[in-house]
């Protein structure tokens, strides 16, 4: 069984793994670059003839529940949690009040906004 949490590549291992040990290059489980592709546990997959090895891909799993929304929004900006159970522009806010905590203001020059820092996400999402 290949446990892990969202969007770290367990059905890409499984295909990987069997196209590396059995020379197929046909997937055997569907992969997305989003959380939330693998939605429950899969049928076994076959990645070994010698001697014959079978694994079951999995969905994500996350603790039950997060202690609190700074954990929601770090885990947001990683994209570990499926874009429906936030809002982007929550994310994106949180964002900036952390680049602004932490001094990292390089999304100025990024963005080409001239003068100061600003908490103002509307005043950043209209340039993007």
């Amino acid at each position: 069984m290949v446990v892990g949490i969202p969007n770290v590549g367990k059905s890409s291992l499984i295909n990987t793994w069997r196209s590396y040990n059995m020379g197929t290059k046909k997937s055997a489980v569907i992969e997305g670059a989003r959380p939330g592709v693998t939605v429950r546990v899969q049928n076994r997959v076959r990645v070994m003839d010698k001697p014959p090895m079978y694994v079951l891909d999995t969905p994500g799993v996350l603790s039950p529940s997060t202690r609190n929304v700074d954990e929601v929004m770090k885990l947001a900006l990683c994209d570990l949690i499926l874009e429906s159970a936030t809002n982007p522009r929550y994310v994106a806010d949180y964002l900036l009040y952390w680049l602004n905590r932490t001094g990292d203001f390089s999304y100025l020059k990024h963005l080409e906004i001239p003068g100061d820092p600003t908490d103002d996400i509307d005043k950043l999402l209209i340039r993007i």
